[in-house]
């Protein structure tokens, strides 16, 4: 395949993000214009009456006011197609804020849309480490995901998760999602991302592989990879003990190690990490090299199972270029709280906005929740990466906390303390007088005495409800919980393991008392 010619294409696309934007505002409105909730907002016809871009998004944006799940919740159940316009294939499950589950229309429309999208990204990563795609040797690289196992259903329909719908969209020669097909006939190697069990599953998958030469690892969030280099620490003497049954020299040299194994025992090669970037998580990434050695890391597609967002198209990208062609573009610029938008041509650099979304799903002017800043341009049209959740809140005594708040004051204190947390998460404790704990996996580092203390005037200075509630004593001053190494990651596992929650993410701040979840470090 000729990836710098699909490369260069989506360059000559980013050249003219207007026209991109109405050539798929103009397709979604003909899809989405068939369903019940386009006829009611009347999208079918603005197609009809033939306006010019400008005008075109205006009246869509005149005629279709602004939603959350919930205002579009009653045009996907009983019926799904009544919001999306075409009957979906299966529904996507996602997190939600409330305790009733979000399902998400898959159409064959978002299919595509996804494809588009995922060609482009790979073939920029394929062009960029011309190794990696299957030749028909054993795989150079794996992606260490999780394949649903459930088979639930809901309104008539199959539920399954983003992740595994990539398997639908992957190139055929992407060693991230076939490499265990290609070296293992008949379908066992599917069957090795099937398992549900977080840490058994990433012990099979090294298994499998530790005797390929392996470039390149993939998972959607940091914490998995730490966790694989985790187990294989963890569970030496049992992979020892099972490589033995097919290859015993290579068992003894292992063992002879001394000590637990790490990545690069296992692959020598291995150069490049893709995993996430966007919002705190570049804090893992001295924890992925001191794991993994000298690793380029690169960040996957910034999507969800409401739509496409942004592609990297390079290392440096924390988010990307926008996904143009897959989706409609909206943005809320800061404070957040208004209801004019802008376009995507109409973005400033440095800014921070509030993400709008038109997909192929049936989700129209659906404010998703994920607040992003623009940090360069690729041709013409603004790039951007992911910042924080604007849903993610606490507010115990009215402080009205954001997860947003909290990873800048965190990420402000560990730089002045020149500290590098592997994860960290706030969370409330009740009592007579409040307060927050401050749980942090500090990995090696000693001395993290003042990170408390230097996290509470961050958020003084950043939040004056926080500020005026801490002045007036009725929240107390944060308190630091160091937890033990690979707490935050288990705690991942556990969730990656209920049922096949394969996008399962940790947040920054919860308002429930996590802490209480996470083992204290063991004192030394």
């Amino acid at each position: 395949m000729d990836y710098a010619a699909i490369t260069k294409r989506f360059d000559e696309t980013l050249a003219q993000p207007e026209l991109a934007q109405h050539d798929t505002l103009v397709r979604l409105l003909r899809q989405l214009g068939t369903g019940r909730f386009g006829k009611e907002h009347g999208l079918d016809a603005l197609v009809a009456r033939g306006l010019p871009f400008a005008a075109i998004a205006d009246a869509f944006r005149r005629d279709v006011p602004l939603r959350d799940f919930e205002g579009l919740r009653a045009y996907i159940e009983p019926r799904p197609q009544d919001l999306s316009g075409e009957t979906p294939l299966c529904l996507l499950r996602t997190s939600a804020s409330t305790g009733k589950p979000k399902l998400i229309p898959y159409t064959a429309s978002f299919r595509d849309s996804i494809k588009r999208a995922h060609d482009v990204f790979s073939a920029a990563m394929f062009r960029d480490a011309p190794t990696l795609p299957l030749d028909g040797g054993t795989p150079r690289a794996v992606g260490l995901y999780q394949l649903s196992s459930t088979t639930q259903e809901a309104l008539g329909l199959p539920v399954d998760s983003y992740v595994s719908r990539l398997y639908d969209v992957a190139l055929t020669e992407d060693p991230f999602f076939f490499a265990f097909d290609h070296a293992l006939q008949g379908g066992v190697g599917r069957a090795v991302c099937s398992i549900v069990d977080a840490r058994e599953r990433l012990f099979q998958m090294a298994l499998t592989a530790q005797g390929w030469d392996l470039h390149a690892l993939r998972a959607t969030n940091p914490t998995t990879l730490l966790l694989l280099s985790r187990v294989l620490g963890e569970e030496t003497e049992r992979l020892c003990r099972e490589i033995s049954k097919a290859d015993p020299p290579r068992a003894r040299s292992l063992s002879s190690l001394g000590r637990p194994i790490g990545a690069r025992d296992l692959w020598p090669n291995l150069s490049l990490l893709v995993t996430w970037r966007g919002g705190t998580c570049q804090l893992f990434e001295p924890h992925l090299r001191a794991a993994f050695g000298d690793v380029r890391i690169r960040a996957p597609i910034y999507a969800a199972s409401e739509g496409v967002v942004a592609l990297p198209l390079a290392d440096a990208d924390l988010g990307g270029a926008p996904a143009l062609e897959s989706t409609f573009f909206e943005f809320l610029p800061e404070p957040f709280d208004g209801t004019e938008t802008l376009l995507l041509h109409e973005l400033q650099q440095g800014q921070r906005y509030e993400l709008v979304l038109t997909s192929p799903t049936g989700m129209t002017r659906y404010r998703i929740g994920d607040l992003v800043q623009v940090d360069g341009l690729a041709g013409r049209s603004p790039t951007f990466h992911f910042l924080a959740r604007k849903g993610r809140t606490s507010s115990v005594t009215g402080e009205k906390l954001t997860e947003l708040q909290v990873e800048q004051a965190v990420s402000s204190a560990c730089a002045s303390l020149q500290l590098a947390p592997v994860h960290f998460m706030l969370s409330p404790q009740i009592e007579a007088l409040p307060y927050y704990v401050l749980s942090v996996d500090l990995g090696s580092a000693t001395d993290a005495s003042r990170l408390a203390v230097t996290v509470d005037a961050q958020l003084m200075r950043l939040n004056v409800e926080y500020e005026a509630k801490r002045s007036s004593a009725r929240l107390g001053p944060i308190v630091l919980r160091r937890v033990r190494r690979g707490s935050f990651e288990a705690l991942q596992a556990s969730g990656l393991s209920s049922g096949g929650a394969v996008n399962f993410k940790l947040s920054h701040l919860t308002g429930e008392p996590v802490h209480e979840r996470l083992p204290k470090e063991d004192p030394t």
